[in-house]
């Protein structure tokens, strides 16, 4: 109580000091910040300041100023707006503000403050460039283009309005007269690093790479410790697959500014190259920031997470949100990890409240798709349209829509899809095998060719790309080719089912039974116990006229794949066509004695049941045999059959149905 009492005493002297100075004063304390690149002290001076003197907007401007230094652009955006209301006749002010609004994409604001200054100043010419932009950027590029060259018109020696030139003519189509331009700016000042970062970009854009590395570095020879060069130095190495040589840019950028998350993307490169200890050692430094806690300690649960230590992980993320209890990132990461432990319905709670925390926030919609999937096909596309919608260049979205839309036939879309994928990331060897896969099923075979022969290229010692190439030779119905290819893809990795699938399928359709006998035969001796295999045995073996052998292998698929709804339909298609069901039930009823918690066994007396007509006694098998597995998918999937057509509870039959989706989602009588 009594050191209560001193500190309470010790606020209320502090109050009473702070009452005695005045905006000048905080404001005063907020330069000397500046002057030592001490930005985040400076932004509370300058708040300070302004409890004092909220109406003054050169205040406001400075507040701004060290936000942008410090990183928080959104807190910069708001603050460059509020001082430019405030000081209506001060051309530097709007200016200022309209780049930001500029660089936040909010055009329409852009132009205005533009528009502001040249009513000011017509022969300003940053404020026409800056008009130039926000047109560019509302796609009016004809009155973009004609700005810039009054800007340039204004003032033919200065470089930057080249360099808005060349961008206007790259956004126009125009390669030629941009890199131009761009070269034009660099000529006229070849100490400009803006400059040279523009040709890089442009560079960059147009696929050349190598002069885009030579432009940069020639920019950070001018200015080692420019934010931009160093960063966008970093992502072309990031993005050409060059990742140990960005870490001296990641590092420059972090050291160069007092803001946290700059130091977690120094983090998220470390994790990246399973640098744990890197990582932990930078994200401990940035943990003990404000503004950078939740975000380094989330990380710090995932890597305790991804280490086998859950309890610690559970308590540094149930930490964060104990102080932050609506941070979505961190409510994100908590669902993450109860989805990854069996938690469903937690884990969707938790998402739901990150979403609801942020509704902007891309990652947890990608989970919730996740955890839609693939019980419930609509919701999950509902949640990756919302991942592109708020980050667009999120490709695991891309797949996943792509994945969902061609299962579900819309192949058109799909390729769209895909195509994105691969746009984003064209380095991406799932997202081309995907974008093979959908043209072939929209019947678009040359451009699959293409990809196909790609795919193939990038990983010359996988499967992948042979099997694509098969499945065009069959699409133009070239049987040898497509042979060859599935041979080739086989020899790569003999453990490839769908070559395998292939081949035996060739053979068979040619009468080469035999040969098909051997595949199969060999890949059996590999893995005796793979359903898929199985189910391949039972067609060589139905091709051979060998029943006794046909069923042999249907049992074996279905023993070792309980989920094998084709090896159950087919086996009781073989009882029905050979008229021994009862004999099948009596067999698998002795089975199901001696293997209690067979699931297939118990399932299958349940099917042989239905097939006599024995709907009842078929219910009740079904529902013993979801009270050993609640999740079998076909006892879920025929007992909501039952249900519906019995006229049973049907809220409890779209359970069934969906719990059926989940453990089949590719099966059409799911479906």
């Amino acid at each position: 109580m009594l050191r209560s009492r001193v500190a309470t005493v010790v606020l209320l002297v502090l109050a009473v000091a702070a009452c005695g100075h005045d905006a000048k004063y905080y404001a005063t304390r907020g330069d000397k910040f500046v002057a030592a690149k001490q930005y985040r002290e400076a932004v509370i001076e300058y708040r300070n300041a302004l409890q004092k003197a909220p109406m003054s907007g050169e205040i406001r401007i400075k507040l701004a100023d060290a936000y942008a230094q410090a990183g928080d652009f959104a807190n910069a955006v708001r603050e460059y707006q509020r001082g430019a209301d405030l000081l209506p006749n001060d051309t530097s002010a709007q200016f200022k503000a309209g780049q930001f609004l500029l660089l936040a994409g909010r055009y329409d604001d852009a132009r205005a403050r533009a528009r502001k200054v040249l009513d000011k100043n017509p022969r300003h010419v940053e404020a026409q460039v800056l008009f130039a932009n926000a047109l560019a950027g509302l796609k009016d590029l004809d009155g973009a283009l004609k700005e810039i060259d009054q800007a340039v018109a204004l003032d033919p020696q200065r470089s930057l309005s080249f360099t808005n030139l060349g961008t206007i003519l790259l956004s126009k189509g125009e390669r030629e007269r941009a890199e131009t331009a761009f070269r034009n700016a660099v000529a006229m000042d070849p100490k400009s690093v803006l400059a040279k970062l523009a040709l890089a970009n442009f560079l960059w854009t147009t696929e050349r790479s190598a002069e885009a590395e030579g432009s940069l570095k020639e920019a950070l020879a001018l200015d080692p410790k420019n934010f931009l060069a160093n960063r966008a130095l970093a992502t072309l190495y990031l993005g050409s697959s060059r990742t140990a040589e960005a870490e001296p840019y990641l590092k420059a950028i972090a050291e160069a500014s007092d803001a946290a998350n700059l130091r977690i993307v120094l983090a998220d490169y470390y994790i990246s190259q399973h640098r744990t200890d890197d990582a932990v050692r930078v994200l401990r430094e940035a943990s003990k920031r404000r503004d950078g806690y939740a975000a380094a300690e989330a990380r710090l649960a995932a890597i305790q997470y991804e280490q086998g230590r859950k309890k610690e992980a559970y308590n540094t993320i149930d930490g964060v949100l104990k102080r932050l209890p609506n941070d979505a990132p961190a409510l994100m990461l908590k669902g993450r990890f109860l989805m990854d432990d069996g938690k469903r319905d937690e884990a969707i709670a938790k998402v739901k409240a990150s979403i609801g925390a942020d509704s902007r926030y891309a990652p947890a919609h990608y989970l919730m798709g996740m955890l839609s999937l693939p019980a419930d096909p609509v919701s999950a596309i509902k949640s990756f349209n919302e991942v592109v919608k708020y980050s667009p260049r999120a490709v695991p979205a891309y797949l996943e829509l792509a994945r969902l839309q061609l299962s579900q036939g819309n192949t058109t879309v799909a390729v769209q899809f895909a195509g994105e994928a691969v746009r984003y990331d064209p380095q991406n060897y799932a997202a081309h095998q995907l974008l093979a896969r959908t043209l072939l099923a929209n019947r678009e075979l040359d451009r699959a060719a293409q990809e196909a022969q790609m795919v193939q290229t990038a990983a010359p010692s996988r499967p992948e790309g042979p099997i694509l190439i098969a499945l065009v030779a069959i699409s133009k119905n070239d049987l040898p080719a497509a042979t060859k290819s599935f041979e080739r893809a086989l020899a790569t990795d003999p453990t490839s089912l769908e070559a395998l699938t292939g081949l035996v399928q060739i053979d068979l359709a040619h009468g080469k039974v035999k040969q098909a006998r051997g595949r199969v035969q060999a890949a059996l001796e590999r893995d005796p116990k793979n359903s898929r295999t199985q189910m391949l045995s039972a067609a060589v073996a139905a091709a051979e006229g060998d029943s006794a052998a046909t069923e042999k292998a249907l049992r074996s698929a279905a023993d070792a794949d309980p989920t094998a709804l084709d090896a159950y339909v087919t086996l009781a298609r073989l009882y029905v066509w050979q008229n021994r069901l009862a004999e099948a039930q009596r067999e698998f009823e002795a089975v199901a004695a001696k293997q209690p918690k067979s699931v297939a066994a118990s399932t299958f007396v349940a099917i042989v049941m239905q097939l006599q007509g024995k709907v009842a006694d078929a219910q009740r098998k079904y529902e013993q045999v979801l009270t050993i597995d609640p999740r079998a998918p076909v006892a879920a999937n025929n007992l909501a059959m039952i249900y519906m057509e019995q006229g049973g509870n049907l809220d409890v039959a779209l359970q069934l149905a969906q719990t059926a989706k989940a453990g089949l989602p590719d099966q059409p009588e799911v479906n």
